[in-house]
C-alpha cells in the first residue's frame, strides 16, 4: 500500500490564507508556507507528495487575472521536491477546470483538453514522478484530462480519480462500475476515487470498481461531511486510536493490486504517523481503565457540565439540543457509537436523553 499526502488547501487556510486568494499562486508568492505543509506530511509518513497545483489551469486562474501565468505558477514540483528529498515521490496534481463542458456548458471538449495539456506540460517540465487527476465529477472532463496527459507526458505514470456523492454515484449519475470501465479503457495506470463524503462510501464504491477491473486501485477519501443532529451540524471523527493504529480496509487485495490510500480534504498530517511518544501523549486513562483520546475526555466533561447547566465549563448558558450545547462537546467515533454514548452520558447526569433520539 502506498500512502499519499492529504489536504493542502485546508492547511493553508488554517495558516491564515483566506479563500479569496489564489492558493496555487502561493508556491510562487509564499513557497516557505507551502513547503512547510509538505514537510509535515513527509514527517507524518507520506510516501507521495502532491504538488500545490490542483487549480492551476487557465480557467480557474482567470478569476485572479493569472490565466496567462500557467507555466510560471505551476512550479510546485520544485517546492514539493525540496520537501520530499529522498523520502517521498512527487505527484503532479491536476483538478477539474471549474467550468461546465458541452453539452452542459459553453466550454468545448477541445478547449478543455488544451487547458489540461498546458497545465500537465508545465508539471512534466517541473520534474514530477507521476500525474494524479483528482476530484473529477464529469466523466467527459476526466476523459479529456487523461487524453491530454497521454499526449504531452506519455511516459509518466497516471492516476485518474473521480468523486461520488452519498448515493455512491457521480453528480451525473455515473456508477462506480461505469467509472472503472471507462478509466480502464482510457489506459490510466491507476484508477480510483477521492474526496467525496468520507471513507465508508469511498470503500463501498471502490469494492464495486474492483469487481470490474484489473487496474490498480486508489482510495483517497476526505475527512467526511458534517451531519445534522438535533438541529445542529456536527463533524464526526473516528477515534484517534483507530486512525493511528489501523488503516481502513481498501478493496483490491487480489494478486497484482497495489493499494493507494490517503486522507483528502480536511485531513491533517497529525491524523496519522508521528513517533510513539507523540501518540502516547494523546491518550488519557478513564476510571474504568480504558484508554481514550484527550479530546474525548474533555468532551465528556463538557457534556456532563452542559447537562447540569454548569456554564463555567461551556462558556455560557446552554439548552439541550441546541447548537450551543453541541458545540461544547467533541464527539468521536461513528454515528451510532457517538449517539449511544451521548444518550448514556445525559441519562447518567440528568436523566434526559430524548433530545438526541
Amino acid at each position: 500500500m502506498i500512502v499519499f499526502a492529504g489536504a493542502m488547501g485546508t492547511l493553508l487556510y488554517q495558516r491564515g490564507v483566506f479563500i479569496n486568494q489564489c492558493y496555487d499562486e502561493l508556491s510562487l508568492r509564499a513557497p516557505d508556507l507551502v513547503r512547510g505543509v509538505h514537510e509535515e506530511y513527509v514527517k507524518a509518513g507520506a510516501e507521495v507528495l502532491e504538488t500545490n497545483s490542483f487549480g492551476a489551469n487557465r480557467f480557474k486562474l482567470a478569476h485572479f487575472g493569472l490565466e496567462r501565468e500557467v507555466a510560471s505558477i505551476t512550479v510546485p514540483p520544485r517546492v514539493a521536491r525540496e520537501a520530499a528529498g529522498d523520502a517521498a515521490l512527487v505527484a503532479g496534481a491536476v483538478g477539474p477546470l471549474g467550468v461546465r463542458l458541452e453539452p452542459y456548458g459553453p466550454t468545448s471538449l477541445e478547449e478543455a483538453r488544451a487547458a489540461f495539456e498546458e497545465q500537465i506540460a508545465a508539471l512534466r517540465d517541473g520534474g514530477v514522478d507521476c500525474l494524479i487527476l483528482e476530484t473529477f465529477a464529469d466523466l467527459d472532463e476526466v476523459t479529456q484530462a487523461v487524453l491530454a496527459a497521454r499526449a504531452v507526458a506519455p511516459a509518466l505514470p497516471l492516476i485518474a480519480q473521480m468523486t461520488v456523492d452519498v448515493e455512491g454515484v457521480t453528480v451525473f449519475g455515473v456508477t462506480p462500475e461505469d467509472v472503472a470501465r471507462s478509466l480502464d479503457a482510457l489506459g490510466a495506470d491507476v484508477i480510483g476515487l477521492n474526496c467525496s463524503v468520507g471513507p465508508q462510501i469511498i470503500l463501498e464504491a471502490i469494492e464495486r470498481m474492483a469487481a470490474v477491473t484489473r487496474r490498480k486501485l486508489s482510495a483517497m477519501p476526505n475527512a467526511g461531511m458534517p451531519r445534522e443532529v438535533g438541529g445542529a451540524r456536527c463533524a464526526w471523527r473516528a477515534p484517534s486510536t483507530w486512525r493511528r493504529t489501523r488503516a481502513p480496509p481498501v478493496a483490491g487485495r487480489r494478486q497484482g493490486h497495489r493499494r493507494m490510500l490517503r486522507h483528502d480534504a480536511g485531513a491533517h498530517p497529525c491524523d496519522g504517523g508521528g513517533d510513539s511518544t507523540a501518540r502516547a501523549s494523546l491518550f488519557a486513562r478513564r476510571g474504568d481503565g480504558r484508554r481514550e483520546t484527550e479530546c474525548a475526555r474533555r468532551g465528556r466533561a463538557r457534556g456532563r457540565a452542559a447537562c447540569r447547566g454548569d456554564t463555567s465549563a461551556t462558556g455560557g448558558p446552554v439548552k439541550l439540543g441546541t447548537q450551543a450545547r453541541l458545540r461544547g462537546v467533541r464527539l468521536v467515533g461513528g454515528d451510532r457509537a457517538a449517539r449511544a454514548w451521548m444518550r448514556r452520558a445525559c441519562s447518567r447526569t440528568c436523566g434526559r436523553s430524548r433530545w438526541l433520539e
